[in-house]
């Protein structure tokens, strides 16, 4: 099975996010390094000495090449570690890096932009009194308080085509949080809608640092990322955001989610009034996981359940989906029961296990059903072939696998004793029931499983 887990775990689509990796135990960081060992070069002896260290998802993304060379490993894996550190963090290379890169191999561009009219009367929007003036030394909220202040003057007048929106506290970038915005007038503040990106930085010479260079590259990743039309960093304009498939336009309102392998979209069909849900891949890597959904959720059509998602239009790296769903705070009996019923009938009729079955895959649409979505992972029962899913949420048996370098069995247990479901059980019912419950998910006993979880509640 060895080059079934170093195949999974070389496909970059198996990455986690930085939010999964800090809820890692030391057994999972062990999992997922053994998962790894054949592309990080590394010996059972090396996993060994990292576990030894009690190293925790929420440390292991802070350590470097330094650390586990002083560990005892070996500088050349040492490195492979903290390069895919770097890439579970969102990149290859360090802010500093991408800056050297830039000023090495790129070339300088001009934009001719000239001042045309001064319309303010007043001093108010003309950034006559920055903060710095008079030898002051103010610090970057200060400046940014100020500037923002400024910008807010100028939205009113008729001529703006732009405002600035104030994002320095909002992660309005998936997960990166930018100073300041620049968003076309009348659209809202959206990654879909942002023009440009601001930072605002102290003057420390007379030229930008590396890092100052990366730190603008990597939001303008983000961006390119973010918006599907966006063919340059560059390009000072904006576009209403849409996407043909097969010669339909689906227009894109607003960005809903980004998670580990898409981008997740809120649309709305031509000659429609309709809300679709568009999910996009984030890059080439990520598109063997678009046509397993795609496949998934055509098989599991013929079903037409209320509690799955329903596939509408595809190409390779999206798909449009009804209905559009909210998050759930918290889930009812109600919804156990559904997930659980329409999980007996998908193990059993199509042979599929979901493989990724955490809360937020668990959604809500507006007739208050709950919907099983993200089929990505999704697995045939006895299937033989590469380790995918989530590690942080996967039952003992699974992590005992891959720690062992075995096969994976792929069976309908793997759903019903998945994490985020125990944790809900282990919440609501600690009582002389729990035992019960859980044997009855071992044993795929879906009736008496539904019989013991209602006597919680």
């Amino acid at each position: 099975m060895s080059s079934n887990v170093s195949s999974a775990s070389d496909a970059t689509s198996n990455l986690p996010t930085v939010e999964q990796v800090k809820e890692w135990s030391r057994d999972v960081v062990k999992a997922f390094l053994q998962g790894n060992k054949t592309r990080l070069d590394l010996d059972d002896s090396d996993i060994d000495k990292i576990y030894t260290q009690r190293v925790r998802g929420s440390t292991f993304l802070d350590f470097t090449a330094v650390d586990y060379e002083r560990w005892g490993i070996p500088g050349s894996p040492a490195k492979e570690i903290e390069k895919l550190i770097n890439k579970i963090k969102g990149g290859i290379d360090t802010e500093t890096e991408k800056g050297k890169r830039v000023i090495t191999h790129s070339a300088e561009m001009d934009f001719p932009l000239q001042l045309t009219q001064i319309r303010r009367r007043n001093s108010h929007g003309k950034f006559q009194k920055p903060p710095n003036l008079s030898g002051a030394k103010p610090s970057e909220d200060e400046i940014q308080e100020y500037f923002i202040d400024e910008c807010t003057a100028l939205k009113s007048l008729p001529e703006i085509q732009l405002y600035v929106g104030d994002t320095y506290s909002t992660p309005l970038l998936d997960t990166r949080k930018p100073d300041f915005v620049f968003v076309q007038k009348g659209r809202p503040l959206d990654p879909l809608n942002v023009v440009a990106v601001g930072e605002i930085r102290k003057r420390t010479g007379n030229h930008f640092k590396n890092a100052d260079i990366g730190h603008a590259v990597a939001f303008g990743e983000k961006v390119l990322q973010l918006q599907p039309r966006r063919q340059h960093v560059y390009a000072l304009g904006w576009i209403e955001p849409s996407i043909n498939l097969d010669g339909t336009i689906v227009t894109l309102v607003r960005s809903i989610s980004s998670g580990r392998t898409s981008i997740v979209y809120e649309g709305i069909l031509e000659n429609s009034e309709s809300s679709v849900v568009v999910k996009k891949a984030k890059n080439e890597e990520y598109l063997s996981c678009f046509i397993n959904e795609k496949n998934a959720l055509t098989r599991l059509s013929d079903l037409n359940s209320p509690y799955l998602p329903k596939l509408l239009l595809s190409n390779d790296d999206t798909l449009v989906m009804t209905p559009l769903c909210t998050k759930i705070n918290n889930l009812q009996i109600e919804d156990i029961e559904n997930i659980v019923e329409t999980l007996k009938i998908v193990h059993s009729n199509f042979q599929l296990v979901h493989m990724d079955l955490r809360k937020y895959n668990l959604l809500r649409d507006d007739a208050g059903n709950i919907l099983i979505t993200d089929w990505g992972y999704s697995k045939t029962q006895g299937e033989n072939s590469p380790f995918a899913g989530a590690l942080e949420c996967m039952p003992d048996n699974v992590l005992r696998s891959l720690l062992n370098d075995e096969q994976i069995n792929y069976d309908p247990t793997i759903d019903l004793i998945l994490q985020d479901i125990l944790d809900f059980w282990a919440v609501n019912g600690k009582s002389e029931w729990w035992n019960t419950i859980s044997s009855d998910a071992k044993n795929l006993n879906y009736v008496k499983l539904l019989e013991d979880i209602k006597k919680l509640f």
